[in-house]
């Protein structure tokens, strides 16, 4: 499991708000979170796109498969800290969730 997954923002319920858990880089995870949202409260009245990490990309190393053919990078930072915050700033301008 890649340390992104583990990027997961855990919350608690309280009375007047629902809080749950969401990975920031996954598309269903964000349109599942949203959909929740729509179907419990009918509409969304804020979102705060901020979640974030430190990123540990390694740009210059190769990386092989077990193939020994070039393996795709992965950007942790960049999939959280944009990728991100952009599918949510997506979903929260979207009324078709």
């Amino acid at each position: 499991m890649s340390w992104v997954s583990l990027t997961k923002v855990r919350l608690l319920n309280c009375r007047k708000a629902t809080f749950m858990e969401c990975d920031i880089s996954s598309w269903p995870s964000i349109l599942s979170l949203f959909k929740f949202t729509f179907e419990k409260y009918g509409q969304i009245d804020i979102v705060a796109a901020n979640a974030g990490i430190h990123g540990h990309e390694r740009w210059l190393e190769d990386i092989a498969t077990e193939n020994g053919e070039l393996a795709a990078p992965d950007f942790p930072a960049i999939t959280v800290n944009l990728i991100g915050m952009l599918q949510s700033t997506f979903f929260a301008y979207s009324s078709d969730v």
